[in-house]
């Protein structure tokens, strides 16, 4: 098949939204298959990256637009992020699968648009006037989405959660399919190669966090979660990974008599997220909406067990048998959770430790491109004129 994956978000191996589409068009290449890329960079050059005002997303569903309409027959599937092309296929010219995918769904992060004005105010940048702004654009930007998924022939979602709110919602039963994401084969060998042993990980007390410090990431909470962890463990330290922000942002949201205890790596390639995870101890992801959650992945092929907020992306991986979820912003469960871990003899630590692997093992794109590929031809044979 002739494939198009299109994403405002740049396609890096290091941003979450634009690297699911990366890595499965990669997978997808070694079955055969013929993708190519169409991302905000492709859209308007370098400074594309830049853009970060709320109605930029519409720009380039536009710019997207025009791209497709130039050639619509040079593809068999167009494969587009929510909201990113948000037009008929009559509008754009095209008669193959129309796929629109959730890297997180849009109903969901718009409930938490909610709670984060509700609750926290004072961390949302920008005047009035700019605020009322940015909410109008955002309000556009979950309408596209919706749109997207009311005109796809097919909805590729990551979690069965989200798959039933679009059964239910949109009426998307006969054309939703749940697919979860993964890593490499070289990714799972690259970590399986770092991991330290159980002792040595035991001794090191570090607690690792991977993603950017805003309040959807738990940014809010990590102040009490520091707290409370070190009351019980003195001698534990946190490292986060990937903020997108320097130390000093960071550190003015944690307590003065803890900041010594935390490392911060704003930004790093992806290669090296094995390495510095090596000599971790636990994960901890108080994310409050998740679409799926690469950074706790990573941190189960990296062999640490990981806390997490009981929501929708962290549950598909994080079940009853690795017993790491908490009440959404119980940080007192949270922390009590963490503090065990770190507390673990070593032999349970390390059988744990195993079964984290033995999770992320089953997520890998190779078998998920294939159940991909599977899934386009399936709608191909189907395709509407819609």
């Amino acid at each position: 098949m002739r494939i198009l994956m299109v994403s405002r978000t740049p396609f890096v191996h290091e941003l979450g939204g634009g690297r699911v589409q990366l890595e499965i068009g990669e997978a997808l290449a070694t079955l055969g298959h013929q993708v190519e890329f169409f991302d905000v960079v492709t859209a308007f050059g370098g400074d594309g990256v830049r853009r970060r005002d709320r109605f930029a997303p519409l720009r380039f569903a536009r710019a997207a637009r025009a791209f497709v309409r130039q050639s619509p027959d040079r593809w068999d599937v167009i494969d587009a992020d929510q909201g990113d092309l948000p037009f008929s296929k009559r509008e754009l010219g095209f008669r193959g699968v129309l796929v629109a995918r959730s890297a997180g769904l849009y109903a969901f992060y718009r409930e938490f648009k909610q709670l984060e004005r509700r609750r926290w105010p004072e961390r949302i940048p920008g005047s009035w006037i700019g605020k009322r702004i940015d909410r109008l654009g955002a309000d556009r930007v979950f309408a596209a989405a919706e749109h997207s998924m009311r005109l796809c022939d097919l909805a590729l979602v990551p979690t069965r959660e989200e798959q039933g709110f679009l059964t239910r919602e949109l009426g998307l039963a006969s054309r939703c399919v749940a697919l979860p994401f993964g890593l490499s084969d070289d990714r799972h060998d690259a970590f399986a190669a770092a991991r330290r042993p159980a002792s040595d990980r035991l001794e090191n007390v570090c607690v690792a966090f991977i993603g950017s410090w805003t309040p959807r990431k738990g940014a809010a909470d990590w102040a009490s979660i520091i707290r409370l962890v070190r009351e019980r463990r003195p001698d534990a330290r946190f490292l986060f990974v990937g903020t997108g922000c320097d130390g000093s942002e960071v550190l003015r949201d944690v307590d003065d008599v803890d900041r010594s205890s935390v490392t911060v790596v704003p930004e790093f390639a992806s290669d090296d997220l094995p390495g510095l995870l090596s000599g971790a101890t636990v994960g901890a992801f108080p994310s409050y909406v998740e679409g799926f959650g690469f950074g706790i992945l990573e941190t189960l092929a990296a062999g640490l067990p990981t806390v997490a907020y009981d929501v929708s992306g962290p549950r598909a991986m994080l079940g009853a048998e690795l017993g790491a979820l908490v009440p959404v912003g119980d940080v007192d469960s949270f922390a009590r959770q963490i503090v065990a871990l770190l507390s673990a003899e070593p032999d349970t630590y390390a059988a744990l430790s195993r079964r984290c692997v033995a999770t992320a093992d089953g997520f890998r794109w190779r078998g998920i491109a294939a159940s991909t590929a599977d899934a386009y031809a399936a709608a191909l044979a189907t395709a509407s004129d819609r």
